[in-house]
């Protein structure tokens, strides 16, 4: 069997890693063409204000690919060093690739998209799942067809079974299987890819398979996916993947998780070296404005003292679940450590009264802020006043929140982190009069008017403040938020 694997190639571009050149992370996403004649082709298209490319290359597979010296059309010689390398027997895992290019000593810049036009061919490419479900629909008899499940069984093969060269589409490959007495319903498949739905109308139900004890259910996802699930069993009992042991968790508890083969777990949630952890203060504050008392948590980094210059501060909304489902501690200790973003102060503060603090009345939060936790946090700790030394951010509510907050206190604070904003249209919030710096990410798999609705803040706010707007093949869930802070405090509170 051939099997053609083409891809859409994305690249970023780090500027500065070495006098007069740059460096290109390639990665890419695969799908199945027929073979064709013809040297492959990169074409970078062109965009207003930056040079446009055209990379002309030869391959050749063996075990690995070589991309031969390309010419860019503007006569500039590029010489490219392959460090991409594929896994034996041919087996395409993800196509993927390292390159330094030197442009005559000049750094290219503004690398946006870049396309393999004509496709490679991978050969033998085999899919154990498809190949059992394949098997068993081959014989009638129900005793071979258990034994043909067992054997598979017998290989402690991953559950969900996933492959990314097996898709005839730009995503990766994904088997949902488990086993059950074949007495009972067939169980549903819910969660983030379905809204977490209960019925049929909403998310699938698995299949069985011949007359075995396994039920199953094929799909495709996007190759970076991440996403939560759970069983539903006899439409009513909902459990976690008995086979998977990778657990997500959350304000409801635990899911199930399913990592395509593409999806890198975010390193910076680990616990840093002792050499580089700061350590976490807190204090209860009674609040005359909700006539509550709550736990402050106050992180302080390595080194932190009284006589250095006055540190930024990242106000934490929804702290009390940033604290518990996100790993900020390591998240800042490993940022800050690694020399990513400057030494900073981080206030965690919880909520009591969500709906009430977040969405229902914004400028009681404000002042409780503003009159009750700014004044103990300048009286207590070493920390900047300044608007661009003061971010605040949450999510979904408390991203509104702190949309709000900025918006409305913009001579306080300058930036905002809003992930999963939820809640009220873009052109609801007060123009702010001054540039503020505005971070949204949302997941394409959260509710549809969610998504939806988010993808609106970047181009509302976009003409008049500096904004990162990005989406992640991922749900409305912590285990998405917590792997993209160390982005938002690098680009918040660079070194250099």
């Amino acid at each position: 069997m051939t099997r053609t694997i083409t891809g859409v190639l994305i690249f970023t571009l780090l500027m500065g890693c070495w006098p007069g050149s740059s460096r290109l992370i390639i990665t890419g996403l695969v799908k199945s063409q027929p073979c064709g004649a013809g040297d492959s082709k990169l074409v970078w298209p062109e965009k207003p204000g930056a040079a446009s490319y055209t990379f002309s290359l030869t391959s050749e597979l063996l075990d690995e690919i070589v991309f031969d010296t390309v010419v860019a059309t503007n006569s500039l010689p590029l010489a490219v060093t392959p460090l991409y390398t594929l896994l034996e027997q041919h087996h395409l895992r993800r196509l993927m690739g390292r390159w330094s290019v030197f442009a005559n000593g000049d750094t290219i810049v503004n690398a946006q998209v870049i396309r393999l036009e004509r496709p490679i061919c991978i050969e033998d490419y085999r899919n154990p799942f498809r190949e059992l479900v394949k098997a068993v629909q081959g014989t009638s008899d129900p005793a071979a067809q258990q034994l043909l499940v067992d054997d598979f069984l017998a290989t402690d093969p991953p559950a969900p079974f996933t492959d990314d060269a097996g898709s005839d589409t730009l995503d990766a490959y994904a088997a949902f299987y488990l086993f059950q007495d074949s007495s009972r319903v067939p169980p549903i498949l819910s969660g983030s890819a379905y809204g977490w739905g209960t019925d049929e109308g909403l998310a699938p139900r698995l299949n069985r398979l011949g007359q075995t004890t396994l039920y199953y259910y094929e799909t495709t996802y996007e190759l970076s996916a991440r996403l939560e699930y759970k069983y539903i069993i006899e439409n009513e009992e909902w459990i976690l993947d008995p086979r998977n042991p990778a657990h997500s968790t959350g304000g409801f508890g635990f899911n199930s998780e399913l990592r395509m083969p593409g999806y890198a777990a975010p390193p910076e949630i680990a616990p840093a070296d002792s050499a580089h952890r700061g350590r976490l203060t807190q204090f209860s504050l009674d609040s005359r404005i909700y006539n509550n008392r709550r736990t402050i948590s106050v992180y302080l980094p390595l080194g932190y003292s009284e006589d250095d210059a006055a540190y930024p501060v990242f106000w934490f909304l929804d702290g009390q679940d940033f604290l518990n489902f996100a790993q900020p501690g390591n998240i800042l200790d490993n940022t800050i450590g690694q020399g990513k973003c400057r030494p900073l102060v981080a206030v965690f503060i919880p909520n009591v009264e969500r709906e009430r603090e977040y969405y229902a009345n914004n400028d009681e939060f404000r002042r409780f802020l503003l009159e009750e936790v700014r004044p103990v946090i300048i009286d207590s700790f070493n920390v900047a006043t300044d608007r661009e030394m003061n971010a605040v951010g949450g999510v979904s509510w408390s991203a509104q929140a702190s949309l709000e907050i900025a918006t409305n206190l913009p001579d306080i604070f300058g930036k905002a982190m809003c992930m999963s904003t939820a809640g009220r249209p873009p052109d609801w919030y007060p123009d702010p009069g001054m540039p503020l710096q505005l971070y949204f990410d949302w997941g394409t798999y959260e509710a549809l008017g969610n998504s939806q609705h988010m993808r609106r803040y970047g181009a509302y706010f976009g003409a008049s403040h500096e904004v990162w707007e990005r989406s992640f093949f991922e749900g409305h869930n912590w285990s998405n938020w917590r792997g993209h802070i160390d982005d938002v405090l690098s680009w918040f509170f660079p070194t250099d």
